[in-house]
């Protein structure tokens, strides 16, 4: 009889093993709905195309102040949208308004100043003789290329030619071995990929001799404008010596520079009030530098206080295979689903397709650019979201 008992105890263990196995397995079988829904990047039943996108922007403004003064506070965070004239942060113009004071005084006793004064012209003429000389050795380091720098350059240039020269003979060779099957195609991509880099290589020097040629020209002209400077600062000073009246005018006009150039510096479109105010009608916040008393524009330093993204130029930039992408027009309307909203569905077009694609996770794709039509709140720069495009053939259908 006890034997009994436990043969049913048994049994009905394993009868409840096998309810417990049975029921995991159900929960872990995909129903219909999820067996049907298609994976982002490839075609649909519905003829469409999903592909993964991620927000972005054209067009960002640099906010800076280059006059002294304290931020008093900062009235918006990372990412806050904003309107036309909103305030973004508050200046104590304290320091900047006592700059003004003196540069204006400094005006003032200009016109007051009566007094003759002989100027000793030796050190401007010293200035303009080290000038002139350093604007002849400049001259002869860029007609000639003699400059160091350039030198290193063209042998780096001449030695990465070389080594692109040799990379293209090796990718050749490999190719003609790929086409006789003596090499796998992922052999053949590596020797293409050396290529890219030496060319890469070879436009970076070229880039780097451009702009060592362009520093050193821009040094040139430097040189030749501060000496036409005080060339003219130096005739000046000579009449001067004679005519008293015509010194004091010269140094007026440069204190009513320095003025207008002060007050000038608080004219800029994003400042009103002693107050940094977004200059765009739909704007979003981003890279803030400035904290609650921060000091900007120390000896005329251009401080950037933060940036301004134009919410008008954000793209949604779609990753379509290549294999897709002759079924896509510029203009065509597409339907964008939000990441953070999957309920959400957004009209939009097409604005850009490029003609070329890049490599990424081992498939090419084309990086197509989507306007969306509104800007809810999930659309924003770095947010994610999925562009459905029609295929041309369900469009002419």
């Amino acid at each position: 009889m006890e034997n009994k008992k436990n043969r049913y105890k048994i049994i009905a263990r394993y009868v409840l093993v096998i309810i417990t196995i049975m029921a995991a397995f159900a929960a872990c079988t995909p129903g219909k709905e999820e067996q049907a829904e298609q994976v982002p990047g490839r075609a649909r039943e519905d003829k469409s195309i999903i592909a993964w996108g991620e927000v972005k922007y054209t067009e960002a403004y640099e906010l800076a102040v280059d006059f002294p003064c304290t931020v008093a506070s900062v009235e918006v965070k990372e990412g806050d949208e904003v309107e036309f004239g909103d305030v973004l942060a508050t200046l104590d113009m304290t320091e900047y308004n006592e700059t003004v004071k003196k540069l204006s005084e400094q005006v003032a006793a200009g016109k007051a100043s009566l007094r003759d004064a002989i100027q000793d012209t030796s050190a401007l003429e010293a200035d303009i003789a080290r000038l002139k000389k350093n604007i002849t050795t400049k001259t002869a380091e860029y007609s000639s290329g003699s400059k160091s720098e350039l030198q290193l350059l063209e042998n780096s240039l001449e030695r990465a030619g070389k080594e692109l020269s040799n990379a293209k003979e090796d990718l050749a060779l490999n190719q003609k071995l790929y086409e006789e099957g003596a090499v796998p195609e992922e052999m053949l991509d590596q020797f293409a990929d050396i290529v890219e880099q030496k060319e890469k290589a070879v436009s970076d020097i070229k880039d780097n001799i451009s702009m060592t040629r362009r520093v050193l020209k821009e040094e040139l002209d430097a040189l030749s404008t501060d000496l036409q400077y005080k060339q003219v600062q130096l005739d000046k000073m000579r009449e001067s010596n004679s005519v008293n009246l015509e010194r004091l005018s010269s140094s007026l006009a440069i204190y009513e520079s320095d003025l207008n150039i002060m007050k000038n510096k608080a004219q800029k479109p994003y400042l009103s009030g002693g107050k940094i105010v977004s200059n765009l009608d739909r704007g979003i916040v981003r890279n803030i530098s400035i904290i609650n008393g921060s000091s900007l524009g120390q000896q005329n330093a251009n401080h950037k206080a933060m940036e301004l993204i134009d919410a008008e130029t954000i793209v949604v930039s779609a990753e379509v295979p290549e294999e897709f992408i002759d079924e896509i027009d510029t203009g065509a309307e597409v339907k964008i689903i939000p990441a953070a909203n999957k309920a959400l569905v957004i009209k939009g077009r097409v604005s850009q397709v490029p003609s070329s694609a890049i490599e990424k996770d081992g498939e090419r794709i084309v990086r197509v650019e989507v306007i969306p039509d509104e800007n809810p709140e999930f659309i924003k720069p770095g947010y994610s979201a999925d562009v459905i495009f029609k295929r041309k053939n369900d469009i002419s259908d």
